[in-house]
């Protein structure tokens, strides 16, 4: 049982407060005995400090180094611009630069300033001729507060370990991911200034003693997720070449932006912008006061979205590839994991214990909530307004408060079930889900090493400002093993059980920068460590059927080899029930291609991670069948009877067959015959259409005919309020037109040109307002009517049947269509679309 304490951070809160408050600006680097140092680099010369080392020797400080220029005035919103010079100046390094502007976490005033692109750059030798590993740290704090500097992130203890580490501030909040393209406002900006800092320690480390050629790149919480996103983007990556992920990953329930402009404008309305007008609600953006942001940044959230997951608004979004800017980001974050070996770098990732127990603080005075409405246990990924009715929402709550509690309420005596389910809906399930993603994708010759941080010492900081007394460590107890956190700092003794984990973390963790493995076999690198061997994760690729199995390093008092930690509770996240769901939203789609099983899901971006617990998953079973429900239009035709037969048989799913004209009437408007769809296949998984093309949903099955010509555009406007998730066997034309080349071509001619047209289809399939989103795709298998003269009807469905389960969907055409269909494809595999092959 979790029991709070009166202990030095928690009697005097007043006290406490104020001293953090002021931690933020107090110039920990003024220490009177240092000296001075200076280093010329090709923008000027800058003065730095030399200082001691806690256990021998010393170390060079450089801090407040800008690496671009303030983002302030017209460069508000804008991408960061290098500094090139420093004018012939000397720059004083002895200080740290601003924080970005942000709320206080505990007196909730505005700190920091919009002036903030500032890194520091820690080097225990000058020595050019050495070229030391080089550590560059993200620091977390859910895109919305933190900073790199020493008040919470002070590395002399991996300095000790001849490393190099630099730290940096960059926008958070507004000011770093707000997305009105509309208002001339481009998002993830605060990610490229993360990658103009990786390009700075490229172009100057050397002269501080680094080599660029070495360079590990590691992060905490939404700093390790913005890792694991720069592991996968060409621009970035070519900057470092391992990789840290303490924490977190791009997988993440929050990582990605829901209604990214909706929130522009929500937030702009709270600061008394009264117009409607995305270019006015631009220009109001740009000229307000950077420090009202703060104060009005959780009022901007819906109401639903408080009570379900983290209240977290302004973090990445997908960018259009026709954007006046380069984009930083084009695809879904599951394309970019399972495009194979596009990630090539040894990898370190892991969690602490009870990662979720920093969750757990906004709710312990409200657990009669989570009693009350259970659909609070229910991920964000998954829609319930209006997509689950209230009934459907109470079983799914239920049934996971069920799993957790068993029959007993929420509450203080049931803290620890709490804390286990925060620790899987936000954590455990996205890491774990990356590091599958990985075995299975990526490169097999690079390893990936996992750890879980469980061990306990006088050194859990979070912990102790929290209150908490319990066993087991903390979400952020792990960085005060690797850093000094001058604002709260707690000194052991070196030799003490915290002060030796300590040595080790900082051990384990400067190895692996040096290395590629935290557990080298050289002697002289894991003394401390003794005969300590840390297992890299099993490569999984080429094994669509082994089940996963992930080895983990439990660091604890004494460290050891586990084998897929919290698996009873990952597996029930995995489980049947947890497939049907309704995962989507307006805002984005993403396919899990080949990952899926039979089918194509397409889910939500907006929610990276639980996704995961409903969506990755839930993926990662592949070749299971045994959950689907099969809808097999046309059933009065053999074919479509043999088709349904086979997979009742030999993958033991259910089939319903649909008559031909069942709810296709030419005579019911379009709307009628979708509310007719929802109301009588509601518990279909698939659609396996052998006549006309139809449309499921996995939780409200639409099913509708999509004709040639004229009619086509009026379907199209019913296709994007559905999920696509369907097979066209028979007449497999893409989005179904038939083979009426005339009746089509009149509709291309009225459009003027080619390019005209497909811009028209984007903006229906996207409500009339807004480009196609990545991720948009259709599978086809054509089914050729040449086929019944050369093949029997045995050999057709055993076609067919291949052919959806091989997920290489082909589309074979001739004639008039081939070259416009070719390029109408281009078109939508250029908008990150899973490839579609014309032959």
């Amino acid at each position: 049982m979790m029991m709070v304490k009166e202990n030095q951070f928690t009697a005097n809160k007043e006290k406490w407060t104020k001293y953090l408050l002021q931690s933020w600006n107090i110039d920990w680097n003024r220490v009177p005995e240092a000296e001075t140092v200076k280093l010329e680099l090709i923008d000027g010369i800058l003065i730095g400090s030399e200082k001691k080392l806690p256990l021998s020797g010393s170390y060079f400080a450089f801090q407040g180094i800008p690496y671009a220029e303030p983002p302030i005035g017209e460069l508000r919103f804008k991408e960061p611009v290098p500094i090139t010079s420093f004018n012939g100046k000397t720059l004083d390094c002895t200080k740290e630069g601003d924080i970005s502007i942000q709320s206080d976490i505990f007196s909730k005033n505005v700190i920091g300033e919009e002036s903030c692109l500032f890194l520091n750059v820690y080097t225990p030798n000058l020595d050019k001729t050495r070229k030391l590993p080089v550590m560059i740290y993200i620091h977390g704090g859910a895109f919305i507060f933190g900073s790199g500097n020493v008040a919470e992130h002070s590395p002399e203890y991996l300095i000790q370990e001849d490393v190099i580490v630099v730290t940096f501030n960059y926008r958070l909040n507004v000011l770093g991911f707000m997305h009105l393209p509309g208002g001339g406002i481009i998002g993830n900006q605060g990610f490229r200034d993360q990658r103009l800092v990786l390009k700075w320690v490229q172009e100057n480390i050397e002269k501080f003693g680094g080599d660029p050629n070495n360079v590990t790149l590691f992060g905490h919480s939404a700093g390790a997720a913005a890792v694991h996103l720069h592991m996968m983007l060409p621009g970035s990556k070519k900057y470092f070449h391992k990789a840290i992920l303490q924490s977190g990953a791009a997988t993440m329930d929050w990582f990605m932006q829901f209604e990214p402009e909706e929130n522009a404008r929500r937030i702009a309305k709270l600061l008394g912008c009264e117009s409607t007008d995305d270019n006015e609600i631009g220009k109001f953006l740009k000229e307000i006061d950077g420090k009202k942001f703060p104060p009005k940044y959780y009022d901007t959230l819906t109401t639903t979205r408080k009570k379900r997951g983290l209240p977290l608004i302004f973090n990445t979004v997908i960018e259009d590839e026709n954007q006046e800017i380069k984009p930083f980001l084009t695809q879904s974050i599951d394309q970019y994991l399972t495009t194979p070996n596009q990630i090539d770098i040894p990898i370190m990732m892991g969690v602490t214990e009870h990662d979720g127990m920093v969750m757990t603080t906004p709710h312990t005075k409200r657990y009669h909530l989570w009693n009350k409405e259970p659909g609070r246990f229910i991920p964000r990924t998954v829609s319930v307004d209006g997509d689950i009715d209230e009934g459907e929402c109470k079983v799914l709550g239920d049934e996971i408060k069920t799993f957790y509690f068993g029959d007993k309420p929420v509450s203080q005596s049931t803290f620890n079930q709490f804390m286990d389910f925060q620790t899987d809906y936000h954590f455990s399930i996205a890491l774990q889900s990356a590091a599958e993603f990985h075995s299975r994708y990526q490169n097999p010759n690079t390893n990936l090493y996992y750890y879980q941080f469980s061990f306990d010492g006088d050194l859990n900081m979070m912990k102790k400002i929290l209150g908490y007394d319990m066993k087991g460590a903390n979400h952020g107890d792990e960085l005060t093993y690797l850093f000094v956190m001058k604002m709260a700092e707690i000194k052991v003794p070196e030799d003490s059980e915290a002060g030796l984990m300590r040595r080790k973390m900082c051990r384990m963790w400067a190895n692996f920068a040096k290395f590629g493995n935290p557990t080298p076999e050289k002697k002289e690198h894991c003394d401390l460590l003794g005969n300590l061997k840390w297992n890299p994760v099993k490569s999984h690729q080429n094994a669509e059927n082994e089940e996963f199995q992930l080895n983990c390093l439990d660091i604890n008092t004494d460290f050891k080899m586990i084998q897929d930690p919290f698996k009873q509770r990952i597996d029930f996240w995995r489980k049947e029930k947890m497939s049907s769901m309704n995962l989507h939203d307006d805002s984005k789609f993403v396919s899990f291609g080949k990952w899926t099983s039979i089918f194509v899901i397409f889910i939500s971006t907006a929610y990276a991670s639980m996704k995961i617990v409903l969506g990755h998953l839930t993926a990662l079973k592949r070749r299971d069948f045994h959950r689907n429900t099969i809808l097999i239009t046309n059933g009065q035709s053999s074919i479509s009877r043999k088709i349904g037969e086979k997979f009742e048989r030999d993958l033991d799913c259910k089939v319903v067959y649909l008559p031909k004209n069942d709810f296709i009437s030419r005579q019911k408007p379009h709307e009628t015959v979708l509310e007719d769809a929802f109301k009588a296949y509601k518990s279909i998984d698939v659609i396996i259409n052998n006549d006309h093309a139809f449309l499921s949903n996995s939780q409200d099955e639409a099913c509708f005919e999509l004709d040639e010509g004229e009619n086509l555009i009026n379907n199209l406007n019913i296709l994007r309020y559905c999920i696509p998730k369907m097979y066209l066997t028979g007449g497999g034309h893409i989005i179904s037109i038939k083979s009426n080349e005339n009746s089509f071509r009149a509709l291309v001619n009225t459009r003027n040109d080619l390019r005209g047209y497909i811009q028209d289809l984007i903006s229906i399939l996207n409500g009339n307002e807004r480009r196609i989103k990545p991720g948009f795709s259709l599978q086809t298998i054509h089914c050729d009517r040449s086929w019944s003269s050369v093949m029997s009807e045995n050999e057709i469905v055993n076609k067919i049947v291949d052919g959806i389960l091989s997920q290489e969907p082909v589309l074979k055409l001739g004639n008039g269509f081939f070259s416009y269909i070719k390029r109408l494809m281009s078109f939508f595999n250029g908008y990150g679309c899973p490839s579609v092959h014309v032959l």
